[in-house]
């Protein structure tokens, strides 16, 4: 950025034009500061936007104390403020091109094409049969203007800059967490109830994937696609009655290897340039694997108290579920390159898995996880 003075300064820039369109934050080694326009001469972005202050002699915002976005300059120049294009032509005269600054004339323009009439005016010459045949039919947005008149000044063979947005439309960065869950089993919705104990309810998670973040329209929205692995070993206790004659205690030490997959789209509620929280929710699948290292099971009789005893496997793990999932998470340290955030997470899975007895009884399981990550940026 450059001062008054002629001075520059090298920061990180932090400007919202509808919140606030003549001053900035620039933080510098952690301390922050606010510059207005009457600081400032411009200042430049890495991404190649440029604000200056510019007298566009416009009657209906005061542009000598706001910043005026320069996006083409050259012979002709091309100016944005408040939303609102602004060309320059070879004279040095300025002319609005949106409608509503023209609207004061007697000649009201129903087709919105006061734009194009400036632009006839201003493109004349030789070179104005480069551009004749879509002079007519240019829409007035920066991506069009830029066109129109790069093409023009290039047949002129006169130099000028452009100063739009290079970022991608998208964000790609690495992510990995790992952390633990805290998982637990409840009766599917319509199934006789059965007790279970769990001996251990953690067990370790780790996640590799994306996360699409920043997007252009959307910069509060992230996309995560993650794919890791679970591993538990754990023993289960359960005791089950029917409603006719028997009664079912038994145990099951097994373990369980998952594959996960998730998709999670992500909202940020609150985002400054230390920190961030955001939630989220997405879809989650899981490719399972049981191994049981034993399973045994004893009937009860009810009416004579006799027993007998079974060493079946009664515990199943159905091999594809999914389900869905909540997310609460918090970016903690962020870098130009990377973030460290940690996140808890809240899963649902229905129908994961099912005893086998005198009926069918099926579980839902219930996770509830927690994680620290890191994220880098993909390098060019």
């Amino acid at each position: 950025m450059v001062l008054k003075d002629g001075s520059t300064l090298k920061g990180h820039i932090q400007y919202n034009p509808k919140a606030s369109s003549n001053s900035i934050k620039l933080f510098i080694e952690n301390k922050e500061m606010i510059l207005s326009t009457g600081d400032l001469s411009s200042f430049h972005f890495d991404y190649n936007e440029k604000f200056i202050i510019k007298d566009l002699g416009s009657k209906e915002v005061d542009s000598n104390s706001q910043f005026t976005r320069l996006i083409f300059d050259g012979e002709l120049k091309l100016y944005k403020l408040l939303d609102k294009f602004y060309l320059e032509d070879k004279k040095g005269e300025i002319f609005p091109l949106h409608k509503e600054e023209l609207s004061n004339s007697k000649q009201h323009h129903k087709d919105n094409k006061h734009h194009l009439y400036i632009l006839s005016y201003a493109l004349q010459g030789e070179c104005r049969g480069k551009i004749e045949s879509n002079l007519q039919n240019i829409p007035l947005n920066e991506k069009a203007l830029v066109k129109i008149l790069s093409t023009y000044l290039t047949c002129e063979n006169s130099d000028f800059n452009i100063f739009v947005d290079n970022r991608n439309n998208i964000k790609l960065n690495y992510i990995a967490k790992a952390g633990f869950g805290i998982s637990r089993f409840k009766n599917s919705w319509g199934d006789n109830p059965i007790e279970l104990d769990k001996k251990s309810n953690l067990s370790p998670i780790f996640l590799a994937g994306l996360r699409l973040d920043e997007l252009r329209k959307l910069k509060r929205v992230s996309i995560d696609f993650l794919i890791g692995a679970n591993t538990q070993s754990n023993v289960l206790d359960f005791h089950y009655t029917t409603d006719i004659y028997a009664i079912y205690n038994g145990t099951t030490e097994y373990t369980t290897k998952s594959l996960l997959g998730q998709m999670y789209l992500n909202y940020s509620f609150i985002r400054t340039e230390k920190i961030e929280f955001y939630t989220g929710g997405g879809l989650l699948s899981r490719i399972n694997r049981l191994n049981v290292q034993s399973s045994s099971y004893e009937s009860i009789n009810k009416r004579n108290g006799s027993k007998q005893f079974y060493e079946n496997e009664v515990y199943n793990l159905n091999s594809f579920t999914m389900g869905l999932g909540l997310k609460f998470g918090a970016i903690l340290y962020k870098s130009k390159t990377g973030k460290i955030f940690t996140e808890l997470d809240l899963e649902y899975m229905p129908r994961n898995s099912y005893i086998s007895l005198s009926r069918f009884v099926e579980l839902d399981q219930y996770n509830t996880n927690f994680f620290i990550g890191y994220s880098f940026l993909k390098r060019k």
